[in-house]
């Protein structure tokens, strides 16, 4: 991935400027974790989001994961990039996608940690990346 867009993706998410939402990139105000990339990719490149229905909103075409565009611009392999977390369940790193994890995790620092630390520059999470707990204890 590239590094710079990397930081700039994980201080977007740290800032406080995005209402957390789910399952779409953009509902209302929210946007999922991958809608903060594209907004991230939007300002940059003059780009407007589409009110779909009045209730989610639309970038390049893409409702719920990375247009194209943006996952090329950002140097990643696909429109929803995989990272490691810790399954408290099975007691070891599994691999997951990033979309799917980011509703389970305590907070913007943790998601913005694991954009930092299990997106690597080619786009993939190692197995022996420093996992985030997405999962309670117990």
């Amino acid at each position: 991935m590239n590094t710079h867009i990397q930081r700039q993706w994980a201080e977007a998410v740290r800032s406080g400027r995005y209402e957390h939402a789910t399952s779409v990139l953009r509902w209302h105000n929210g946007f999922c974790v991958l809608g903060i990339l594209c907004d991230i990719h939007a300002i940059e490149h003059g780009n407007a989001w589409i009110d779909v229905n009045g209730f989610y909103w639309s970038y390049l075409g893409a409702i719920n994961c990375l247009p194209h565009e943006v996952a090329t611009w950002a140097g990643l392999p696909n429109n929803n990039p995989d990272v490691l977390i810790w399954d408290s369940h099975e007691k070891r790193n599994v691999r997951t996608s990033l979309a799917s994890v980011s509703d389970s995790l305590p907070g913007a620092e943790a998601l913005a940690k694991l954009i930092e630390d299990n997106i690597f520059s080619d786009g993939t999470s190692s197995e022996k990346a420093p996992a985030v707990s997405a999962q309670a204890e117990g």
